[in-house]
């Protein structure tokens, strides 16, 4: 796997690694936690996304309760999927950036 040089576009590790599952390839496992990787994520989207500061108060609000003290490696679709449905049970709406 190339290294993240911070020369490159910001963002461009993650596209490369939603490519690299895109075509059922497999990717290094990690230690990481959801709220570790989604603060890197949401950091990135906050300096694209007009409504950058929304996309981190959803993520804090809705994801990191429920799974953010997880493994990334270890939370399933089915998990992902469950707590969809929750949220669509109790009303919530997404905003255009989707968190989950």
């Amino acid at each position: 796997m190339p290294s993240r040089a911070r020369s490159a576009r910001p963002g461009a590790h993650w596209d490369e690694l939603r490519g690299k599952v895109g075509k059922g390839e497999q990717i290094a496992t990690t230690k990481k936690r959801l709220a570790d990787v989604g603060e890197e994520h949401v950091r990135d989207a906050e300096k694209r996304l007009r409504r950058g500061n929304e996309y981190r108060a959803d993520f804090e609000r809705v994801s990191v309760p429920v799974l953010g003290h997880r493994r990334i490696t270890e939370i399933t679709p089915q998990e992902i999927i469950k707590l969809d449905d929750r949220l669509r049970a109790s009303g919530w709406r997404r905003r255009r950036s989707p968190t989950i």
